[in-house]
């Protein structure tokens, strides 16, 4: 595959390849270019238990290590474990009055409680560790995520219909190869006017990468030693790229939705 050569180089010079597999994850084995491959269970990848994630390796004295590393760490507190598991409950109801009004009031509302915590705490903005650092993975998580890998196949075979559907009726991304499950990829031109005019239509367009480095802010860049105009490529992408929706809820008619909002404002870039 096209990670292969970074292997070899990896090999090579002695390096240890760790791999981003966070939205890789599908029905059967993903198969692991890197030594270690790290798999993520947040609130917005493949499969969510709101907060947490999986390592895996072919490499037994690296597995002995990372158990090791596990069973020094405490858990967290029960108060941070009962406001992640409030989370899909909240969630729900905030979705499904998002667009009234009452949705923004009951996220804002709930977040100022503290009854939800947000996915990029602002220390991590800063390039700060996260707080949930030195905590090992809840159990009590382990049940969400038991419930969700149950309904992975189901998931895929959603989301692959989504996909499909896209790549089938927006030139843009016609004839794609291997188009991820999971925030798809579309430049398109004045991106933030329609992004605002999707949600003036009820739409939910992806806007999840808004600088080269995420989740840093443009003010926040310098903190974390990057060099504005190092990367141009991806900060041309960053302006431009919005991601299509895949949730596995997601119905037919609201992809079509989707791609009829796109053909109408004519806002693909070729």
């Amino acid at each position: 595959g096209p990670a292969a050569p970074l292997r070899e180089l990896a090999d090579a010079h002695g390096l240890l390849l760790i791999e981003d597999m966070a939205h890789s994850l599908r029905g059967g084995a993903a198969p692991l270019v890197g030594h270690i491959g790290v798999l993520s269970f947040g609130r917005d990848k493949i499969i969510s238990s709101v907060f947490g994630g999986a390592v895996v390796t072919h490499d037994t004295a690296l597995l002995t290590k990372i158990e090791r590393a596990q069973a020094a760490l405490a858990l967290p507190p029960r108060g941070w474990v009962a406001q992640q598991l409030l989370h899909p409950l909240l969630m729900a109801i905030v979705k499904r009055w998002y667009f009234m009004g009452l949705g923004k009031w009951i996220l804002v509302a709930a977040q100022r409680l503290r009854l939800l915590s947000k996915a990029v705490a602002l220390r991590e903005r800063a390039g700060a560790p996260p707080i949930f650092h030195h905590w090992r993975y809840s159990p009590a998580l382990a049940v969400l995520l038991v419930g969700q890998l149950a309904k992975l196949d189901t998931f895929t075979q959603r989301r692959i219909t989504t996909v499909n559907q896209y790549a089938e009726r927006i030139a843009a991304v016609r004839g794609w190869r291997d188009l991820p499950l999971l925030r798809v990829p579309l430049r398109v031109k004045e991106k933030t006017a329609l992004l605002l005019q999707a949600r003036d239509e009820q739409l939910m367009l992806g806007d999840w990468y808004r600088v080269a480095v995420e989740p840093c802010s443009l003010e926040q860049l310098e903190l974390v030693g990057y060099v504005p105009g190092s990367c141009p490529r991806a900060e041309i992408a960053a302006r431009e790229v919005i991601n299509l929706p895949t949730h596995p809820t997601m119905h037919p008619t609201e992809a079509q939705q989707v791609i009829n909002f796109l053909r109408e404002h004519g806002n693909i870039s070729s």
